[in-house]
């Protein structure tokens, strides 16, 4: 029988449909055959807590299943499509409204269990010094995850990110795994958050954010999103990443008017008083990171400050406007200097004492302050005030800036004989949940002794009213165990430090203080322990002129 063309046509293209779709599903196999989850790593050494139960949390299994699918979404690839079609339409995902996400079993959104522990622990730890979301409202969306908007559950599982980076959470196990913790939220992460998903809720987060339409629609959730998606970023040393989610902050707080003192006239108390303190804390977050990166700052104080403290907030409002203040002290001219070429900053010297002056000017330790309220304040302040004279020993400045009623030539010694005799007294979670930002604060001091020591004359520093090696002991053994773990700074510093402390590097865990250090001051040894942690050590201390005390 003779087959008409047209049919011939339908045979031909039933088979190329069919050729088709077995690559498909041989791409498919592949990719999922390739595809290979981090070893979960070892096991804490402290004991186990209780096993979660199956109607409460999802097992290990079930968190990997999920971290692999997250993957897949995250790079292009999602589970049952063809890995030759194009990895994500731009287009489809601008487009398309949040209600048109699908959760289906593929996009399966993080536990409530999860989320609300990490809530938790955010609301314990960090919220004091982020008084920036309404705590009950935060804790209460935890509850029923699969109900939220995509942008409530984008904002909730990046503030879960931040936290988890900010306290260092997994792995290794840090002192916020609360064994002690008679709150069943709150346990040992690894028993349902292996340590090879770590990344898991920013993936999370990051995916779920690039299927939201955020420029044409933002708000209060959104600018927090990226807020909290910069600290996750930050925490790990990401800088592109971080940087870009902090100038969205910074966007739509300008997108929002936050920065216009009449935009808060027609909101009630609470709406104003919240929006008022986000936009105070990505000013803090812009300052803070942008002498980090040496860039130049878009928001200013233009608005009133917050007033108003809430039955649920930890501490006064005035805890949150001593840090504020610290930055305010520095002029938006500071950070146009560290952008432009050294010859044109002559003309500013006059302008570093100033700035210099303000900062110790400022209030110190507001009344009902939390301890690590008063850290965050005392250790940035010093830090500051070490990093206008590093600008200027750096930039070589007139000697005259140098002198005693303008910038003090012993600033990098007094500053960090303040740090330490505050973290000498200080317990170990408070000086912990400032996250990298502490690291990098404690480094920093650690250079400007050195470059104090390096650039000035032997006969200088020999009469300094404090020993510079005593002070940088006290920073490295410092940096040795903060967050429980030895920083990723402190090879670097310490190999710059080994001529002055007569050492050699790298670190190594059984490194004491040498005798001479402290001056024939009694100091004593570091014992081996001190590269297993905080918890479970007690406080070292040495008795010398300057009061220095190490927390081991």
């Amino acid at each position: 029988m003779t087959m008409g063309y047209a049919s011939l046509i339908t045979i031909s293209a039933s088979q190329d449909t069919a050729v088709e779709t077995l690559r498909c599903k041989l791409a498919i196999l592949r990719q999922v055959t390739n595809r290979r989850i981090p070893a979960a790593g070892r096991s804490p050494a402290s004991v186990r807590s209780p096993s979660i139960a199956q109607d409460d949390a999802r097992s290990v299994q079930q968190v990997n299943e999920d971290v692999r699918r997250q993957s897949e979404v995250s790079s292009g690839t999602p589970t049952g499509t063809c890995a030759s079609l194009p990895r994500h339409d731009h287009h489809s995902a601008r487009s398309a409204s949040p209600a048109a996400v699908a959760k289906t079993p593929e996009t399966r959104r993080v536990s409530s269990r999860l989320l609300r522990m990490h809530v938790k622990l955010f609301l314990k730890w960090i919220y004091p010094l982020w008084p920036i979301v309404r705590p009950k409202e935060t804790l209460a969306a935890c509850s029923n995850v699969d109900s939220l908007s995509s942008e409530r559950y984008c904002f909730l599982v990046a503030l879960c990110a931040a936290t988890n980076t900010q306290l260092n959470l997994a792995p290794p196990i840090s002192v916020f795994d609360s064994a002690n913790s008679d709150d069943e939220d709150v346990t040992d992460t690894a028993d349902f958050y292996p340590p090879s998903a770590r990344d898991y809720l920013l993936r999370e987060a990051v995916s779920v954010r690039k299927t939201l339409d955020i420029a044409s629609d933002p708000d209060v959730d959104t600018m927090l999103t990226s807020c909290f998606l910069f600290s996750a970023y930050a925490n790990q040393e990401r800088h592109k990443e971080a940087w870009f989610y902090l100038s969205q902050a910074v966007s739509f707080a300008v997108s929002l008017r936050l920065h216009d003192e009449s935009t808060y006239t027609s909101l009630d108390p609470v709406e104003a008083e919240m929006k008022r303190r986000l936009f105070y804390m990505t000013f803090i977050f812009e300052r803070a990171y942008s002498l980090h990166l040496k860039c130049p700052v878009v928001l200013h104080s233009t608005i009133e400050k917050p007033t108003i403290t809430f039955d649920d907030d930890p501490a006064p409002i005035e805890a949150f406007l001593g840090i504020l203040s610290i930055f305010e002290a520095l002029p938006p001219d500071l950070y146009n200097w560290l952008c432009i070429p050294r010859s044109e900053l002559q003309h500013q010297a006059g302008s570093v004492p100033v700035c210099y002056w303000s900062l110790s000017n400022t209030i110190l330790a507001p009344d009902g302050a939390l301890e690590p309220q008063l850290i965050n304040i005392w250790v940035t302040q010093q830090w500051l005030r070490g990093f206008l004279w590093q600008t200027a020993f750096r930039l070589r400045l007139p000697d005259t800036v140098f002198m005693a009623a303008s910038l003090p030539l012993e600033t990098p010694l007094s500053a960090a004989k303040s740090v330490m005799a505050s973290l000498a007294t200080a317990s170990p979670r408070s000086l912990e949940i400032h996250g990298v930002g502490m690291e990098r604060k404690l480094f920093d001091l650690g250079t400007y002794i050195l470059d104090f020591t390096e650039g000035l004359p032997m006969s200088i520093t020999r009469v300094a009213s404090s020993n510079p090696k005593e002070l940088l002991w006290g920073i490295l053994i410092s940096l040795s165990k903060i967050r429980g773990a030895t920083s990723f700074l402190l090879p670097s510093l310490l190999e710059r430090s080994k001529k002055l402390l007569a050492v050699e590097s790298p670190w190594q865990p059984d490194l004491s203080v040498p005798d001479d250090a402290g001056d024939e001051q009694d100091i004593y040894e570091i014992p081996d322990a001190i590269n297993y942690g905080f918890a479970g050590h007690d406080e070292v201390t040495y008795t010398g002129t300057s009061q220095v005390g190490w927390i081991l």
